[in-house]
């Protein structure tokens, strides 16, 4: 796709990355922003990629919103466990209106949005407080 070798109708560019509209979008103007380099995962890059990341990401977002509106769920998976099926980071951006084909009625098909229903866990305090310290590094 970088070099053209694959057919693909490009909507950003940067350096470092670039966006396509999705082969297969869930709604109109679902997009895909994409690393030049090639890295598996999020965690693969360098520092300074993950910093143009940010700005690449916010840069699509807004050529999006123009068009569709600022409502959109943006997602990223990776790794096996988390159904990463394209073995290239790329991060989701799919814009959403009110009745788009991702509701079901009053509930979402979106997992995280709290209308789909799906039943979240309910970590103590005392658990939230122990991921904290491991994540952190505290000892407290």
């Amino acid at each position: 796709m970088v070099n053209g070798d694959i057919p693909v109708k490009k909507i950003f560019e940067s350096d470092r990355f670039f966006a396509i509209l999705d082969q297969n979008p869930v709604t109109e103007g679902h997009s895909l922003l994409i690393p030049k380099a090639h890295y598996e995962k999020q965690t693969d890059m360098p520092a300074e990629d993950r910093k143009e990341l940010g700005i690449a990401l916010g840069a699509l977002a807004e050529k999006l919103k123009e068009v569709f509106g600022d409502n959109m769920n943006i997602s990223n998976t990776s790794g096996e466990f988390a159904s990463q099926s394209v073995p290239h980071f790329h991060i989701h951006l799919i814009p959403r209106h009110e009745g788009d084909r991702l509701w079901d009625g009053d509930k979402s098909r979106i997992v995280l949005d709290r209308s789909s229903g799906f039943e979240r866990l309910k970590p103590s305090k005392e658990e939230i407080e122990q991921l904290a310290n491991k994540l952190t590094g505290d000892k407290q």
